[in-house]
């Protein structure tokens, strides 16, 4: 999910409502200092792993991952309830129930859900839902978020892009901007790509989605997020996906994806300095990322095996 350009207040409550550190948009100075970031580190561990915790519940194992349909694995909070209330109008708990798993069915994918209500989340706090884009490979993952929550373009007017990000002509190889754009910004109903958009976009949010991709791809995709950022102060690309202590593959499961390959994890530093070094110029952007360690109840694991979460947030100084 993407923004053009936002106030500084929007930034900071865009990163706290969907679910990035509290403090990613503050100056670099307070993110150094030690008591700030412990104390957004132990806040955001307790969120986070018991957003994992949840969804981890919510796959099966079957040589790969595969959402799980079973109705014991749908136990939302009270908060997550009265949201999905308040959004599709549906007020009977069990009938709430029945149409979220018969639209998780359809989707079959559990992440998928995870997406929707993200967008869907910094809606309903007021963030500009006009001047935000989401993208995904298919569009038709937009249509069953429109199922999802009751909603139309007309009642939710954001704007969805669909494309591949290696593919040039839905965004351009190009260089983080050092200067904002001066040419007038297209009307984003009329975009048909992402390219228009370089050095314009406010907030990034990249979540489950880097860890799909080897290290190579991994850069790449960096490479094009970067393009898409503003060059102001406070603009900020941040997220979550799979880690590891060590960079390489992911031998703590025989799990593969569905093209049979294992999953390539960065560590934070490497992550850190993939960001640093190789994708913008030294002193260009303050980094931060930690390893969160989370339960996986859906893989196939070996003895004493830990997983963990990588969350971080690239932000230009």
């Amino acid at each position: 999910m993407t923004t053009i350009p936002m106030t500084d207040a929007e930034i900071s409550n865009l990163a706290s409502v969907l679910g990035a550190v509290p403090h990613v948009a503050a100056p670099a100075a307070d993110i150094n200092q030690e008591g700030n970031e412990a104390r957004a580190v132990d806040k955001m561990k307790a969120d986070f792993k018991d957003t994992i915790e949840r969804l981890s519940t919510a796959f099966i194992k079957n040589g790969q991952l595969r959402p799980g349909l079973d109705e014991k694995f749908y136990q939302p909070e009270e908060k997550e309830v009265e949201f999905f209330k308040q959004q599709t109008g549906i007020q009977d708990d069990e009938a709430l129930k029945r149409h979220i798993m018969e639209v998780q069915a359809e989707a079959y994918a559990g992440s998928i859900m995870h997406r929707f209500t993200r967008i869907h989340v910094s809606a309903a706090s007021h963030l500009p839902i006009k001047r935000t884009i989401a993208s995904d490979l298919h569009a038709e993952f937009w249509d069953l978020g429109h199922k999802l929550f009751r909603s139309t373009p007309e009642t939710f007017p954001a704007t969805f892009i669909p494309g591949d990000v290696f593919d040039p002509d839905f965004i351009s190889d190009a260089p983080p901007r050092v200067s904002a754009p001066t040419d007038p910004l297209p009307p984003l109903s009329s975009l048909k790509g992402l390219t228009p958009l370089q050095g314009r976009l406010s907030a990034i949010f990249a979540a489950s989605f880097f860890h799909l991709f080897n290290e190579e791809k991994q850069l790449a995709v960096a490479h094009r997020l970067a393009s898409l950022l503003s060059p102001e102060p406070g603009s900020i690309i941040f997220g979550a996906h799979g880690g590891r202590p060590e960079k390489g593959w992911r031998v703590e499961t025989t799990n593969v994806n569905p093209d049979g390959i294992r999953m390539w994890c960065h560590s934070a530093d490497s992550w850190k300095e993939m960001w640093e070094k190789e994708v913008f110029k030294n002193g260009e952007v303050k980094v931060w990322a930690i390893l969160i360690e989370v339960p996986r109840f859906d893989l196939e694991q070996t003895p004493n095996s830990k997983f963990w979460m990588l969350v971080w947030s690239v932000t230009r100084v």
